[in-house]
């Protein structure tokens, strides 16, 4: 909601700045060899601002592209964006491993601060661009200069506020035997995310400047309609999916095919890092084909195929890992499964790039044009949580035991993505054609 009052300029110029300090928060107590972990998590509150970048980036890029070509747009905005993900994955583990940015001491086996440094040069880099290469809209931040900077760090300020409830109420919940194990565990990993954002919109309805305030009762006519609530929905089908997937590939690679089924590690495991990054990276590729051919086909029939697809993948994963389960050599299930999962990651790649141009056609027929940036930022905002939801609930599924259900949990949620989307987007006489 920044972009309006603010301007996309000044928006993605500060953010950039408070990236760096998560980087050099996290690398100075990571470079300590008794690192504090409530450091640490204070360190990723502050990186969530991230999220909020994504989502603001979506909403400003929005205005610069003819609805002709906003699903190609878009789809390049935030496929590139999330090669970030897949980079990650290939070059953090190789830094760690020698003095990259200078001989500081080993801590452990590695230099496990050099994964925060790594961004900060890039961050750098985007501060500079951002202030001197980005452009606003006419219509967006006309305030003086000086006001528009107070406007960011009070709205940020209440983000901040927001996210610092939600990890209070991780610390007092976490040693509540009724959140600690099977339902409970899952339904702290939910009513976290719902304090977060409760307490956010809350707190910038209430407390956002006047100025701002005007701009965001204008903005607030998305919350009336019906489309931006499904669309939010079919959003987090895939971003959601995307991003949670990202961060739990991993660890999924390494807890499923490490393990030989008495509990000795196994010797002939493939290797996480030289596999996971292969998610993400078909993932992001797969964005701007996604809204290239959303353009082309529209955007409802591509999503309502990809789904389909996407379904059936994630009913492959689940067999295969029950098939993994009690086996002996689980490496040798390995290559379906890795086939299964990057068929996932592809779809909801191609889905990411369908949705928003769905997002864009449908408030184009609604004849709601200035809706369609706040709606790509709220709804890209709401399924940035899946980077919490999906790597918690996963790795509680892999420790009770239950990760293939969880996957058939998953296949149940594609499927109502499926009768949705069909039901008003995608069938004959269906109330938006997009």
């Amino acid at each position: 909601f920044m972009i309006v009052p603010i301007g996309g300029r000044l928006t993605i110029f500060f953010t950039a700045i408070l990236l760096l300090l998560p980087c050099i928060m996290g690398a100075a107590e990571l470079a300590k060899p008794d690192a504090s972990l409530t450091t640490l998590i204070v360190a990723a509150m502050f990186s969530g601002v991230g999220g909020g970048a994504f989502a603001s980036s979506m909403n400003n890029i929005s205005f610069f592209f003819p609805q002709a070509k906003q699903g190609l747009g878009l789809g390049l905005n935030a496929g590139i964006g999330n090669l970030g993900v897949s980079l990650s994955q290939v070059f953090l583990p190789v830094v760690m491993t020698y003095a990259a940015f200078g001989d500081y001491p080993i801590i452990g086996t590695g230099r496990t601060y050099n994964g925060l440094i790594f961004w900060v040069p890039w961050l750098l880099f985007c501060i500079v661009g951002a202030w001197f290469w980005l452009s606003d809209m006419p219509q967006h931040g006309n305030s003086p200069f000086a006001m528009r900077c107070w406007y960011f760090c009070s709205m940020e300020g209440m983000a901040y506020i927001a996210s610092g409830l939600a990890v209070a109420v991780f610390f007092g919940s976490k040693g509540d035997a009724n959140l600690s194990s099977g339902g409970g565990a899952i339904a702290r990993v939910f009513i976290l995310v719902l304090v977060a954002a409760f307490a956010m919109h809350v707190l910038m309805w209430f407390g956002a400047p006047s100025a701002v305030k005007e701009k965001l009762v204008v903005q607030a006519a998305i919350f009336k309609n019906k489309h931006t609530y499904i669309m939010t929905w079919l959003y987090i089908m895939c971003f959601g999916s995307f991003i949670g997937f990202a961060g739990a590939f991993p660890k999924l690679i390494f807890d499923l095919f490490g393990y030989l089924p008495n509990g000795d590690i196994n010797p002939n495991a493939p290797s996480p890092t030289s596999y996971a990054f292969l998610g993400p990276l078909v993932g992001s590729l797969a964005r701007p084909v996604g809204g290239w051919l959303s353009d082309k086909f529209g955007g409802a029939l591509v999503t309502q195929i990809d789904i389909a697809v996407m379904i059936a993948a994630t009913v492959g994963v689940a067999v295969i890992s029950m098939t993994v389960e009690g086996s002996e050599t689980p490496e040798e299930h390995f290559p379906l499964f890795l086939f299964f999962f990057l068929v996932l990651f592809l779809t909801t790649g191609v889905a990411n790039g369908s949705t928003f141009k769905q997002i864009a056609k449908i408030f184009h027929e609604l004849n709601e044009p200035t809706l369609i940036g706040p709606v790509l930022g709220w709804s890209s905002a709401i399924a940035s949580f899946g980077a919490y939801v999906i790597p918690a609930v996963l790795g509680l599924a892999i420790l009770n035991g239950s990760f293939a259900t969880n996957m058939f949990g998953f296949v149940g949620y594609y499927c109502v993505c499926f009768v949705v989307n069909g039901w008003f987007y995608a069938r004959p006489g269906a109330e938006v054609k997009c």
